[in-house]
């Protein structure tokens, strides 16, 4: 099937050719609901064809979500959580499960993380069978997960097997994804996983322990203070050194200072019988030109 795009500065559509009627009792459905699991979407007549246009506005296809790898552990159990949720609404309201095309390129999704939203495409007439689409997006999946997480592949591949089974239903689907805590970051592994070990359980701290850790802590800070108050008196110290070094040169400075003053400016009492000739200790020049050999 041929999927066209259309794009403008405000708006982006998905748009799949309509070779099948909608059921009456869908129809209905979705004329008087806004089903919250579905793309929005409208029909269109375009050149004695039918079209039918999905908003997918601010959303990314599974293919651009998964792109490079880009997809961690959480995200992927919560999108299919989300998956397993939005088929179990659908029957709520009587959409059947074939009418709907899941695909990488027409599932489309929101945000990341565990705020991730799945919107599905509504294609009606189809007959699509759910079991063998999911088993697509786990092949789609295969060579574009990071084969370094092995509990990621192994999950990948343990539901493969599972989608495999002519047995297969939507609960024992959603038996096999492990729950997400909401509080724990996105990248920690994800324990509960068939043949995953178990984390170990938290030893409560008892009164003394909690004390002896405290003792420690108070102990570290008295020697940090320690060193912080030797180090500010060795600063201080040096600062003095350096502060009376300067002083004392400031104040041999000066002292030669007044000395010129007193020799080249003799007090008034004294000019009388002193004179100034600052070219008095200057060779007189020869009286006889200088000749140059």
């Amino acid at each position: 099937m041929e999927i066209l795009y259309q794009r403008s500065a405000d708006a982006s559509y998905m748009i799949l050719p309509q070779e099948y009627e909608v059921r009456p009792y869908e129809e209905q459905m979705l004329a008087n609901n806004r089903i919250p699991y579905l793309l929005t979407f409208f029909g269109r007549r375009m050149n004695d064809s039918r079209q039918l246009w999905y908003d997918i506005t601010s959303q990314k296809s599974f293919r651009s979500f998964c792109a490079n790898g880009s997809v961690n552990r959480d995200e992927l159990m919560s999108i299919f959580q989300k998956l397993i949720e939005a088929f179990k609404g659908l029957k709520e309201y009587l959409i059947s499960d074939s009418s709907i095309l899941l695909t990488e390129d027409t599932l489309y999704l929101s945000g990341r993380g565990m705020d991730v939203k799945v919107s599905l495409c509504f294609y009606p007439g189809a007959g699509n069978n759910l079991q063998q689409q999911l088993m697509g997006i786990y092949e789609f999946l295969m060579p574009v997960i990071d084969q370094r997480d092995e509990v990621l592949a192994k999950f990948i591949y343990e539901g493969y097997e599972l989608l495999c089974d002519e047995a297969f239903s939507l609960d024992e689907w959603q038996r096999s994804i492990p729950e997400i805590n909401p509080t724990k970051p996105a990248d920690e592994p994800v324990h509960g996983l068939s043949g995953m070990p178990q984390p170990a359980p938290m030893t409560e701290l008892n009164n003394d322990s909690f004390n002896e850790d405290e003792l420690k802590i108070e102990q570290r800070r008295a020697i940090l203070n320690e060193l912080y108050e030797d180090d500010e008196e060795e600063d201080e110290g040096i600062i003095d050194r350096f502060t009376n070094f300067f002083g004392g040169l400031k104040a041999g400075i000066n002292l030669k200072a007044h000395r010129k003053k007193d020799e080249y400016f003799p007090p008034k009492d004294l000019q009388a019988d002193h004179i100034y000739d600052p070219l008095a200790d200057i060779p007189s020049p020869p009286t006889k030109p200088c000749i140059f050999e």
